[in-house]
């Protein structure tokens, strides 16, 4: 509902590049990883990898995404203290599926990574991120910084209320992939842009 409203999400879902497709996939990848949390079974995976499959062909930045889960289950083990057999098994699932869709992507990933350049390079590391803070309010510094104060209130009311693996789990979506998309932008020498953040969104509006 309030991503409805998000002046960030609604610009891009506008243009006709696979952005607001690029979400959903994210956050159906998501709704799967919790899933596998409290049922993993063969049907899970197998969605798992389909789902990554297509959100790879949407989106590159489905690497990162993939990342960014692999901390989150690595997390869910500390917080929760679940004996290691069933989790080992589920990160070395999850690596497995990871790789699967990786692999179904090396066609794509050959082209692009020779082909595709941007109009210019990245700049000054300050300057990117404050660009990248201001895109979050599509524009806005009030916005973007109101869209923040409400995230830290919610990720304290999370940890007050002793939902510790929620909240990791939600900072840990919203703040490593910062790191990630400016190493990718200095390694390809590629323009920035903020709809490269947009699927960290969810994690914020949540």
């Amino acid at each position: 509902l309030l991503l409805c409203f998000y002046p960030f999400h609604h610009h891009y879902s506008q243009e006709g590049r696979p952005y607001s497709l690029f979400m959903l996939l994210t956050l159906a990848l998501f709704l799967i990883l919790f899933r596998s949390l409290k049922q993993s079974g063969r049907f899970v995976w197998v969605c798992f990898a389909a789902v990554s499959v297509l959100s790879f062909y949407a989106n590159a930045y489905t690497a990162i995404v993939l990342f960014v889960q692999l901390l989150i289950l690595a997390y869910h083990q500390l917080v929760k203290h679940e004996i290691w057999p069933p989790a080992l098994r589920r990160i070395a699932v999850f690596m497995f599926c990871s790789l699967v869709a990786a692999i179904a992507y090396i066609p794509w990933l050959r082209y692009s990574y020779f082909n595709a350049k941007g109009n210019a390079p990245p700049g000054n590391m300050f300057r990117l991120f404050a660009e990248m803070v201001k895109g979050l309010g599509d524009g806005s510094y009030p916005l973007a910084f109101a869209l923040i104060l409400c995230a830290a209130a919610g990720i304290y009311h999370l940890r007050k209320t002793q939902r510790s693996f929620e909240a990791g789990a939600l900072l840990i979506w919203m703040i490593a992939p910062f790191p990630l998309v400016l190493a990718v932008l200095n390694l390809r020498n590629y323009f920035f842009s903020t709809r490269q953040l947009i699927f960290i969104v969810p994690a914020l509006m949540m």
